[in-house]
């Protein structure tokens, strides 16, 4: 699956922070907040494909956007970290950790919007020969 050029605002964004954060409200009033680079998700070693990343990230927030209308999930300045590992042929290999001040409901949808967003693109020869067959990556997701 070809990946779209990066926007020079989005690449600049991962370039420093590489990260996969997510800020976002279902209130009626108030559309999604746009999601926030904050803190590292991956490897040092994963820094040399930051558009896979970038493509990981934004098809996990825009599933997780869509698990916020469709649980209506209202805005709560909670907080939660979903560690996830990530093989080389693209699968969710296994849920590594959830953690964070969110609710049930909210880490369901968190942990959904990974899940179902598998799988993503096969990982090339080179990416296996430096990141092995498995790597954890780590995403933020705030609720404001």
């Amino acid at each position: 699956m070809p990946l779209r050029p990066l926007a020079r605002t989005a690449l600049a964004s991962l370039i420093l922070a590489l990260a996969c954060s997510f800020s976002g409200c279902t209130t009626a009033n108030a559309p999604a907040k746009p999601l926030t680079p904050k803190t590292p998700a991956a490897s040092p070693q994963f820094a040399a494909y930051q558009a896979y990343l970038w493509y990981v990230f934004h098809k996990i927030h825009a599933r997780w956007q869509t698990a916020l209308k469709e649980n209506a999930i209202p805005a709560s300045d909670k907080k939660l970290t979903v560690a996830f590992a990530l093989s080389s042929s693209g699968q969710i290999t296994r849920i590594v950790r959830v953690e964070g001040t969110a609710g049930k409901k909210e880490q369901e949808a968190c942990v959904a919007a990974i899940t179902e967003s598998a799988p993503f693109p096969k990982w090339s020869q080179e990416m296996r020969t430096i990141l092995g067959e498995e790597q954890v990556l780590a995403i933020n997701f705030t609720y404001q």
